[in-house]
């Protein structure tokens, strides 16, 4: 108070006019241009932000915990309390949860798929094993490139579920038909028929790759969105094509034996074949 009272104000010659001489300082209440209440009691708003490039989850959580000790503190010494009202987390848990929920029935609905053209039990769950090892490993690659799962990086996981499939039906499909021509040792069959159709899904899970690289050396607000759904998609499809030369062969010499009903798989899918290429016989002439 005494330091407002003192501030010179204006100089006229030797003189000076302090505020103090022409005004009465004192402490008052700011007039209320709006009023804040919380259940019909009046209250305290406070708007927390987050710093550029924080994990919103995490500072909620961090928050909440801060706001219990202040509660059961300084706080109810004081006869006050904070609580919270609003939060950004409750879209983004939702959303995430979506995403989560829809990658689950993608993947189940591919297995399905799977279990209808193949017909064997044995053979989907072969197939079907890429998908969580391909999902999981990628989870842990994020962690490795200190990379965060959000809805962008799921969403990227979701949209590569069909991806992942590729190569391993390949490397199944070319041993179902070692087997078929006779090859009797299964151990072999999976061991040629994975390293024969390798450098094809190489070349494959390259050029796959190679359509998002081009994302990566984006600096812009593009390239900040659609980073993660590039990085979630070329993870998982390269775990995949690690998954389908080693761990497919490796189930497959395993789990499927030589017998007739074998080729009930490739029957199936050779009927496909012939219809589709009766129907595109009869555009042609």
């Amino acid at each position: 108070m005494k330091e407002l009272e003192d501030l010179v104000i204006k100089k006229q010659g030797n003189n000076f006019i302090r505020l103090g001489q022409i005004s009465k300082i004192t402490l008052e209440y700011e007039d209320s241009n709006y009023i804040v209440r919380h259940l019909g009691e009046d209250a305290i708003a406070l708007n927390i932000i987050k710093e550029s490039g924080a994990n919103t989850i995490e500072v909620q959580k961090k928050l909440l915990i801060t706001m219990e000790q202040l509660n059961n503190s300084i706080l109810k010494k004081e006869g006050l309390y904070l609580t919270n009202v609003y939060t950004d987390t409750t879209y983004i848990n939702n959303s995430i949860s979506v995403v989560r929920n829809n990658l689950i029935f993608g993947a189940i609905l591919a297995i399905i798929v799977l279990l209808v053209f193949l017909r064997s039990f044995k053979s989907t769950f072969i197939i079907a094993i890429a998908i969580p090892s391909s999902v999981i490993i990628s989870f842990i690659a994020f962690q490795l490139l200190d990379r965060t799962i959000n809805l962008i990086s799921l969403a990227g996981i979701s949209f590569a579920i069909g991806m992942v499939l590729d190569n391993s039906l390949v490397v199944l499909e070319n041993i179902f038909s070692k087997i078929e021509n006779g090859c009797t040792d299964i151990k072999k069959a999976a061991i040629e028929g994975a390293t024969e159709v390798s450098g094809a899904i190489l070349a494959s899970t390259l050029t796959t790759v190679a359509v998002f690289v081009p994302i990566f050396f984006l600096s812009n607000e593009i390239g900040q969105l659609f980073k993660d759904i590039a990085i979630s998609i070329s993870i998982s499809v390269i775990l995949s094509l690690i998954v389908s030369i080693t761990l497919v062969p490796g189930l497959a010499s395993k789990m499927l034996t030589v017998n007739p009903k074998t080729k009930v798989n490739s029957n199936w899918i050779n009927k496909i074949n012939v219809f589709f290429q009766g129907i595109g016989k009869k555009f042609s002439d």
